[in-house]
């Protein structure tokens, strides 16, 4: 049996200009996703930006009530900043509402630290608080108790009628090593085709030493701008200018096969479209996603 690309696109999450997504944008978005025949939708998380950013509990909540088969996943949660039994209880009842079409991505986060501030937790800890939210998180969604400091084991209800996958994104050894013991997948984020395949073996490597043989899947995030994305006001930070796919649908499909051919088995695409328009998402469906989709590899 042979398997192709899992293919995702991001909701709006962001407007334009130093506004805050449109809320009739994201739906819109993801209806055009679903109708086009990508796998997912998919947003960051953070409580304060340098950009205006509509909250992403919502956000994926409000694109799965209306959708019927996409996949929403968050890309990537920062657990560190949140309350664990009350994230723990949104993510399983917004699976219970969307079953099989819930995926949580984990990250630390910290380029902002004014945000950790604000929500009162010590940057320097967030890697330590994702390692014990993340265990917490997972007993909640497979409905065994999760430990509490002072509490022992509490079960967390409701549980998912279907499992929801963890995966982790970060590059750092602390990352690799959360992401080899307790992730279902990685998505690497600022990659070269050759950094991302470097990463994805040292990856693979820390899983057998670990005796992780069960399915796992590698992932890269790249920003994707066809004909026409600069009318529509996108202004890349510097660091991702030099990772950002360009060009013809031809030459995008182009340079995300070398992705492919370092060894991601998903692409999650950030794309640029305006609340008065889908021209990049209708684009990459057309003539790119068709590209993708011929692509396979043993499964």
């Amino acid at each position: 049996m042979s398997v192709g690309p899992h293919v995702s696109v991001v909701l709006p999450v962001m407007g334009p200009a130093g506004r805050p997504g449109d809320p009739g944008h994201i739906v819109a978005t993801a209806r055009a996703a679903e109708r086009l025949g990508f796998d997912a939708v998919w947003t960051g998380d953070h409580i304060r930006h340098p950009r205006p950013m509509l909250e992403s509990v919502v956000s994926l909540c409000f694109a799965a009530a209306h959708t019927k088969r996409i996949a929403v996943e968050w890309s990537v949660l920062l657990l560190a900043m949140r309350r664990l039994p009350v994230i723990a209880k949104q993510i399983a009842t917004l699976a219970c509402f969307a079953p099989g079409r819930v995926g949580v991505g984990i990250g630390v986060g910290g380029e902002y630290e004014e945000e950790w501030r604000l929500v009162g937790v010590p940057r320097a800890e967030r890697g330590p608080r994702t390692d014990v939210a993340v265990a917490q998180l997972r007993a909640a969604l497979d409905g065994t108790g999760a430990t509490f400091p002072d509490l022992g084991e509490v079960r967390l209800d409701p549980v998912p009628p279907r499992p929801v996958p963890l995966f982790f994104g970060g590059r750092r050894p602390a990352a690799l090593r959360r992401a080899a013991e307790h992730g279902d997948g990685w998505v690497g984020w600022l990659h070269s085709p050759r950094g991302f395949g470097a990463v994805r073996d040292a990856l693979a490597q820390q899983r057998a030493r670990l005796g992780r043989r069960g399915p796992f899947w590698y992932g890269i995030q790249v920003p994707v701008l066809l004909p026409g994305a600069e009318r529509g006001e996108v202004t890349l930070p510097r660091d991702s200018q030099r990772y950002a796919v360009r060009g013809s649908a031809p030459e995008v499909a182009g340079r995300l096969r070398e992705y492919w051919d370092a060894g991601a088995d998903r692409f999650k695409l950030n794309i640029f479209d305006t609340p008065s328009g889908l021209d990049q998402l209708e684009l990459l469906g057309r003539e790119v996603l068709p590209e993708l989709r011929s692509w396979r590899r043993p499964g």
